[in-house]
């Protein structure tokens, strides 16, 4: 049986909610929350390039490690980088995370997102990204807890 994700003729679109929690764990296992953290959402061909600029970035910090150029400027800069890509993107779609890390994100067409967050956890400014499945009527629940990149 086919299911489709509209209601009968003349309703609206079913949806479905992200939720999640973004945080750091400290060297002493404290964890850490992202607070206001911005966090951008996008799908299809956004979610596509999204990934490769935030891929790029990783890419060019893990070689200015391999080539000794690990200077905090650097990591900045491809913080910024990432930040840059997300923020000139108007299809994607933004919030940010309260005092606890945490972020909802009602009313989500059924389909494959990648999360990307950028801010501040345990010190360091820090890039964490995951992809998610939304279900209509569901509520996905995520949760972005190692840094794929973190500054102090």
């Amino acid at each position: 049986m086919l299911v489709s994700t509209f209601v009968a003729a003349g309703r609206a679109e079913a949806t479905g909610t992200l939720e999640g929690r973004v945080f750091a764990v400290a060297a002493g296992g404290d964890i850490k929350p992202a607070r206001i953290a911005h966090v951008f959402l996008a799908a299809g061909d956004d979610a596509v390039t999204l990934q490769e600029s935030l891929e790029g970035a990783l890419t060019k910090r893990r070689e200015d490690v391999a080539n000794n150029a690990d200077t905090e400027q650097a990591c900045l800069l491809a913080s910024m980088s990432i930040f840059e890509a997300v923020k000139s993107d108007h299809s994607i779609r933004t919030s940010n995370t309260d005092e606890d890390g945490s972020f909802d994100l009602p009313k989500l067409k059924a389909g494959a997102y990648i999360v990307v967050v950028i801010g501040t956890a345990n010190g360091f400014q820090s890039v964490w990204y995951q992809t998610a499945i939304v279900t209509a009527g569901k509520r996905q629940k995520v949760k972005l807890s190692e840094p794929a990149l973190a500054c102090q």
